[in-house]
């Protein structure tokens, strides 16, 4: 993963201003930079993938953790003690498990999950089936994390190198509202950065005319 200081120094060199003595502070960067890579989880989830042990609650009625996003998978059963490997889990249909059982949240407590329910519309909830007892043990659970706050150079990055191209056109993006509102010109290059930042995220440069590095460099002509 590369740092926030990294990023920050191409961003630099791009905006011609490695002295940092124009009206883009380093503070200012990092914001954009924390905005760049939450917009690109949002956009893609599956880039930031984190894989958890957590605790379950009694019922079926389960929540992410406060970092998470969406819910990938639930992977396995993990024991009370979280460190217990066990039964693999399988995602199932509700509308099908309504069907077949539909008093299946009322159902008797089982501490083996067999298998889990999400929509992706409520973001945070999830259902495990059976329900879970009282003494609810804990299952193994991939989620999109939601990357913290950039505030220093030191920090590093949430995102795989890959999308340091994608991180820096957000950010040189977002430099260009400054001209945009400070000199009415601009809009294209806002608007050439971002193209460049969804194509990245979401694998279409087939698109593209030109690599990233490329396409970054020519908005600056």
């Amino acid at each position: 993963m590369s740092t926030a200081q990294q990023i920050l120094d191409r961003v630099r060199r791009r905006l011609n201003d490695m002295g940092a003595v124009s009206q883009w502070t380093d503070d200012e960067i990092f914001e954009y930079l924390t905005d760049a890579q939450r917009a690109a989880v949002a956009l893609k989830p599956d880039i930031n993938p984190h894989v958890a042990t957590v605790q379950l609650v009694a019922g079926t009625k389960q929540a992410l953790p406060g970092d998470g996003l969406v819910l990938l998978d639930v992977i396995r059963n993990m024991g009370a003690d979280g460190n217990t490997p066990g039964r693999a889990i399988t995602q199932i249909l509700e509308r099908s498990l309504d069907t077949t059982n539909p008093d299946w949240h009322s159902a008797d407590g089982n501490e083996r999950v067999k298998g889990y329910l999400y929509d992706v519309r409520y973001r945070e909830t999830w259902y495990v089936n059976p329900p879970q007892p009282v003494a609810a043990h804990q299952v193994e659970i991939a989620y999109a994390r939601i990357p913290g706050v950039i505030n220093s150079g030191g920090n590093q990055l949430a995102l795989a190198e890959v999308y340091d191209p994608a991180m820096i056109a957000y950010v040189m993006a977002h430099a260009h509202i400054r001209v945009i509102a400070a000199q009415g010109q601009g809009l294209d290059k806002f608007q050439a950065h971002m193209a460049l930042f969804t194509a990245i995220v979401t694998g279409q440069t087939e698109f593209l005319t030109l690599r990233p590095e490329q396409e970054a460099e020519r908005t600056l002509e």
